[in-house]
């Protein structure tokens, strides 16, 4: 993969513009723009979120989705390919294709899986996956053979031969999945990745309010400490209890206790008191 990855690209840039009247340059122009931006791995090579995880466990458990089959082709949407298998990136190409006026599909032949398309009364093949632009598919098979030993000999690659009795094998060629059958999956796949895109923005918006009520109640536990009333804060009538702010008595005979000010609160408080049962 070279720079961006597929599900970076804008969709805009992968539109037909008005100058391609050329279909077959531009489906080139797509297969190779899935080549070089994505690369090549198994079907269930793929990471998800751990709240994408949850989120399918539940709803296969709700029946809402089918566990079995959701994710079994890997995923299908040109926003999500990071990496794929022949069969998903020549899904998505063949996709981008059908949406820009070109007849389309992946084209299973045997064990590779390609792109068939048609334009000017003739059907070719492109491979994403390879990077291999597009060559007939409907000539005799010394044409064929020739074209694909030419194409991917020069890109590089060392297995001409065996992509050439894949593609010749035309007992085994066949649509690898229907557009239905994968806009199911796509479908599916949708709703799992909308709902765990909402639970995580609903996170991401609660975690700073968390924080700051956790924040605050630290803030005011370290602030706050208990103040023992004293025993002449605690003889005090509760209208002058409230509005009690520590303030030295320098006269107790307006609570009718005379004697010196400097009395403890011990001996203040059992004066105040009167005699105990005892002393009776």
């Amino acid at each position: 993969m070279s720079g961006r990855s597929l599900s970076e690209i804008p969709d805009a840039e992968l539109v037909r513009r008005p100058s391609e009247t050329d279909d077959v340059a531009y489906a080139n122009r797509i297969a190779l723009a899935v080549h070089y931006t994505s690369y090549n791995c198994e079907p269930g090579d793929f990471s998800l979120t751990p709240i994408e995880r949850a989120l399918s466990a539940t709803l296969a458990q709700l029946a809402l989705i089918d566990a079995s089959l959701i994710w079994s082709e890997g995923l299908l949407q040109k926003r999500t390919l990071i990496c794929g298998f022949c069969g998903q990136r020549a899904v998505i190409t063949s996709e981008i294709l059908r949406k820009n006026g070109i007849q389309a599909w992946a084209f299973g032949v045997g064990g590779h899986v390609l792109v068939k398309f048609a334009a000017g009364g003739h059907d070719y093949l492109v491979d994403p996956d390879y990077g291999i632009s597009a060559y007939r598919y409907d000539v005799r098979r010394g044409v064929l053979r020739a074209e694909i030993a030419g194409k991917y000999t020069k890109a590089g690659w060392a297995n001409a031969n065996e992509i050439y009795r894949y593609v010749s094998s035309r007992s085994d060629n066949e649509d690898y999945l229907n557009p239905e059958y994968v806009l199911h999956i796509e479908n599916m796949q949708d709703v799992v990745f909308h709902y765990a895109n909402a639970i995580a923005i609903g996170l991401i918006l609660l975690a700073p309010c968390a924080a700051f009520g956790v924040r605050s109640k630290i803030a005011r536990s370290a602030s706050w400490s208990p103040r023992v009333l004293t025993a002449r804060e605690y003889l005090l009538p509760d209208a002058k209890r409230a509005s009690w702010r520590g303030e030295r008595f320098s006269d107790r005979t307006s609570m009718g206790i005379a004697g010196s000010t400097n009395l403890d609160d011990e001996e203040f408080g059992a004066r105040r008191r009167g005699p105990s049962r005892l002393d009776q």
